[in-house]
């Protein structure tokens, strides 16, 4: 947006010596990003008046002439020129050498034709006024010669270049008026207030006048104000030149008095409005002009003052007569009924259309206009008042004879919203990190036009604020914002900087941060296992893969691809996938990954998670374990060797199946304390083969939760002095039958006697020496006493009694082959 300096003194009496950076600069302070600024009178620098002495024709050219012309020096100016319009006596502006035109060209010292021409005499479209490019700009007889012909056509502004983004927030500040106010606020100047005579412009145009119109809004929540008049006894001509330079020095091309007056409107007040040519809107039955507001009809086709044909849909809001639409609301006038040079009534269009429908039909047409740029910041609908204030004043300035023809109808279903805050000076105060006078706050808070009311309450003062209704529809909204308001106008620069006065706490630490960070550690430094990160989704094929009913997985709404639609509930499959991916590089695989799963029904695995009822959806973190091997057949046990280095009393309790796993794949409990913390399973052929795995795979699950808890049960580890005596291992296997536990068995050995002091599994066979159901477990047995040296007898005579202990218990068998 652009703002324009000589526009602003219309509101506010800045004074003569005004330092235009330090007004920049106070304004990106204050208010609004300033992105640059620029002095107009140096865009036609070097452009000067001169006036036409004699012409001659050219000796070399038909249609050019040599124009000797008076620039108020001593000699003329010989310039070659082709214009038709040229005669001697006429004012011209003279783009002298070194001169650079509005379009980038730069004048320079040349032969025409072997003719010397030292300048150019420039049309209205080669200056930048217009489009007239037929002849030479004539200027009037009292110009000054040799004077700048900025100065001529009073075109010596200073324009600030503002961030639109910087005022997204602020509907009001979207005209020049509003910025005005803010400017008045900040430089401690008086603001001239527009004046309302809103209401009585209605009455005395009720007066003697016949119902000409008739206003039918059908859908009230995308248009809460419409006030429309029609203004006859118009003649459509050129805007005169202080209006012309006004949207001139805002990038505006003026096109003619009307349109010109409805454009200088809405970049005067923020409020947009559009005037339709009377004659072209069809008539009803009774010879009336309805001006309907309705949604579009699907596939209906308006053409847009653009000349672009645009395709509608039932959610475009348009302004429609009793035949056909005759604009987009909020956003650009129809072809349909354009204001022309042969217009002589119009009906003006003032209205307040919802931000959201004006928004998205812009944004769909890929159409975006200074109407709907404003339209889609919420404006205020009391300021369609104040806009009809001001066009009918200016339209009755710039055409005198124009004649308001019927009343003025105002369809108002808009609800007021009141705003009031009880603020204390003490909160004031506290929150600002400054003192500042009540007086003071009042004053600037009035200044911005929130009506305040100053009351004492014992020892503090209250400040009771109404927000004005233009800032109450989409920026003060909290109290908070009132500080804002405050602090900004009072000056950041003002307010001492100072640290925060904070009781400092030591950070309660997250244990189950810490717990992860060391289970990385242990699996990846200690255990060896490779961490892999993968993403949080599944596909119903993979899982099909898996034998894994996906009915309750947590579908994805718009998946990136199909093979990721859903929310994964174990880390498993996508493990799985890895070792898919990296077989034929890597003969053995482990893999480990902590991640979130989403879990979505009752009885989701560990079963006594209280979280899990209700079919709520929830988000839990696990650790997946993952190991493959080309020629390792007793996989399972490379993994049990793994999950030691979690330095836990580990348990596997064989079940039928697991919450991921079918039956047909061997599966046990991981408990540890009786808590049941996740499961070991081993991939079955066929899992293996409807996923084109090679290797042997076991895979391992846990809850992190569970697993914190057995470690925080756990304690830290207390350790013993060696003994003192030394200690005896011997080596035992045992054929049993293929049903019993391992864990079972090796618990039977350790709790035997006090003498054994540790027990591990180093062996498991099954093979043609031993029967088919049955299995042979290897131990070695470490015996030590903390009395003396066991003799060798005593440790036989000990290993009699458990060998026919667990032959008793288990029916178990010394193996001596």
């Amino acid at each position: 947006m652009y703002l324009s300096l000589d526009w602003v003194k219309d509101f506010v009496e800045l004074p003569k010596s005004i330092n235009y950076q330090d007004l920049g600069r106070n304004l990106t302070l204050h208010t609004v990003e300033v992105d640059g600024i620029e002095d107009q009178s140096l865009k036609f620098n070097k452009i000067i008046i001169g006036k036409i002495k004699e012409i001659t024709a050219h000796p070399n050219a038909n249609r050019l002439r040599i124009a000797k012309v008076d620039v108020g020096e001593k000699k003329l100016l010989q310039i070659v020129c082709g214009a038709p319009n040229i005669e001697a006596g006429q004012y011209v502006p003279i783009a002298s050498v070194g001169a650079i035109l509005p379009n980038g060209l730069k004048i320079q010292k040349c032969k025409i034709r072997d003719i010397e021409s030292n300048g150019m005499m420039c049309s209205e479209k080669e200056l930048g006024f217009g489009d007239d490019h037929s002849g030479i700009m004539i200027l009037k007889s009292n110009a000054k010669l040799g004077s700048n012909f900025s100065d001529y056509i009073k075109f010596n502004d200073i324009i600030f270049e503002i961030d639109n983004k910087s005022i997204t927030n602020r509907p009001d500040l979207w005209g020049h008026y509003g910025l005005a106010r803010e400017i008045a606020a900040f430089s401690n100047l008086k603001f001239r207030k527009l004046n309302n005579n809103f209401a009585k412009k209605i009455s005395s145009n009720k007066k003697n006048k016949k119902s000409q119109l008739e206003i039918n809004i059908q859908d009230k929540s995308k248009c809460s104000r419409y006030i429309a008049v029609q203004i006859d006894n118009l003649v459509i001509e050129k805007s005169p030149q202080w209006l012309q330079n006004r949207l001139l020095a805002i990038g505006i091309k003026p096109i003619n008095n009307i349109v010109d007056i409805t454009n200088y409107i809405m970049f005067d007040l923020g409020q947009p409005m559009h005037a339709f040519d009377a004659s072209k809107i069809a008539d009803t039955k009774k010879n009336k002009k309805e001006i309907i507001i309705r949604l579009a009809k699907t596939s209906e086709i308006l053409e847009t003052l653009d000349k672009q044909k645009r395709k509608l849909t039932k959610n475009d809001l348009v302004i429609a007569d009793s035949k056909k639409a005759i604009a987009l609301a909020g956003i650009m006038g129809g072809a349909n009924s354009e204001v022309d040079q042969n217009t002589k009534s119009i009906i003006l269009e003032i209205a307040n259309f919802e931000a959201i429908n004006v928004r998205m039909t812009s944004k769909r047409l890929n159409l975006r206009t200074e109407a709907s740029n404003r339209y889609e910041k919420n404006l205020d609908p009391n300021l369609c008042e104040l806009a009809l204030d001001r066009v009918l004043d200016l339209i009755k300035k710039i055409i005198p004879q124009s004649k308001i023809s019927s009343p003025i109808y105002d369809e108002n279903h808009y609800k007021e919203k009141k705003i009031v805050f009880n603020l204390s000076k003490n909160w004031i105060d506290q929150k600002i990190g400054k003192n500042i006078p009540e007086k003071e706050i009042k004053k600037i808070l009035s200044s911005l036009d929130f009506d305040v009311l100053v009351q004492k309450k014992g020892k503090d003062m209250f400040f009771k604020i109404n927000v004005p209704s233009f800032r109450a529809t989409k920026d003060i909204s909290i109290k908070e914002d009132i500080i804002e308001e405050i602090a900004r106008i009072y000056g950041y620069e003002n307010i001492d900087a100072q640290m925060p006065q904070i009781t400092m706490k030591r950070q309660i630490p997250n244990l189950e941060l810490i717990f992860i960070k060391n289970l990385r550690n242990i699996l990846s430094n200690r255990a060896h296992l490779n961490e892999v990160y993968n993403y949080s989704f599944n596909g119903t094929e993979q899982l099909k893969k898996l034998n894994i009913n996906a009915e309750n997985y947590i579908k994805i709404a718009n998946p990136v691809n199909n093979n990721q639609d859903l929310l994964r509930q174990s880390l498993i499959p996508n493990l799985l996938s890895n070792i898919k991916t990296n077989q034929v590089e890597y003969p053995q695989i482990n893999i480990f990954e902590i991640g979130s799963v989403f879990l979505n029904f009752d009885g989701q695995y560990p079963k006594d998670n209280k979280k899990n009822s209700g079919y709520v959806p929830h988000q839990e973190k696990f650790l997946g374990i993952c190991i493959s091997d080309r020629n390792n057949k007793n996989i399972s046990l490379e993994l049990k060797k793994i999950l030691r280095y979690l330095d836990l009393n580990i348990e596997y309790i064989p079940i039928a199946k697991s919450n991921i796993f079918d039956k047909n794949t061997k599966t046990a409990q991981i408990v540890i304390n009786n808590k049941e913390v996740g499961f070991l399973s081993i991939i079955n052929n066929q899992i293996k083969k409807n996923l084109g795995i090679k290797h042997e795979v076991a895979v391992a699950e846990f809850f992190i939760e569970k697993l914190l808890e057995v470690y925080l049960q756990k304690g830290d580890n207390q350790y013993s002095g060696i003994g003192k005596f030394p200690e005896a291992t011997r080596d035992l296997a045992f054929v049993i039958d293929q049903n019993i536990l391992f864990g079972d068995f090796q618990r039977e050995i350790k709790k035997f006697h006090k003498l054994i002091k540790s027990v591990s599994l180093f062996d498991i066979y099954t093979g043609d020496k031993i029967e088919g159901d049955k299995k042979s477990l290897a131990f070695n047995i470490t015996y030590q006493s903390e009395e003396k040296t066991l003799e060798a007898k005593e440790i036989d005579d000990l290993q009699k009694k458990l060998i026919k202990k667990l032959k008793d218990k288990f029916g178990a068998i010394l193996r001596d082959f």
